[in-house]
């Protein structure tokens, strides 16, 4: 699954045209994200989770020079959208959101890994991933 968000992500063609179609050819679901004031798909998008937005202003709020960089607002836009989705898994190679891998699934539940990392724990002994029910 990804994110409405993800429409941020990929703003530019010949992507941005094609998005919903590579999307559909993968079978990857489309959910929403929150609403965030500037951005945000009418209809689409739900309201915050108190919850979260405490958890990434206190990350936030830690930020120092030194920091070497923390998840930009797409970034926790996608995180919050699937806490809002009660995801349990999050996959990405963001850098700075695998940084804060921990913590949120100490704070939120979240479990934020590598692709790779996912597939190499969670493959069926035979090497196969099984068709969609």
């Amino acid at each position: 699954m990804v994110t409405s968000r993800v429409h941020a992500d990929i703003p530019a063609e010949p992507w941005a045209g094609r998005l919903k179609e590579e999307l559909d050819k993968l079978d990857v679901l489309e959910i929403p994200s929150v609403t965030r004031l500037g951005y945000w798909i009418l209809g689409a998008d739900k309201p915050p989770s108190k919850r979260f937005l405490a958890v990434e202003d206190s990350i936030c709020d830690r930020r120092t020079p030194k920091d070497p960089g923390l998840p930009d607002a797409r970034d926790w836009d996608h995180l919050h959208g699937h806490h809002l989705a009660n995801r349990d898994v999050f996959l990405t190679w963001d850098k700075p959101v695998l940084r804060l891998a921990s913590e949120l699934r100490q704070r939120l539940d979240l479990v934020v890994t590598a692709p790779e990392e996912f597939l190499g724990k969670h493959r069926p002994p035979n090497g196969q991933i099984p068709d969609a029910p």
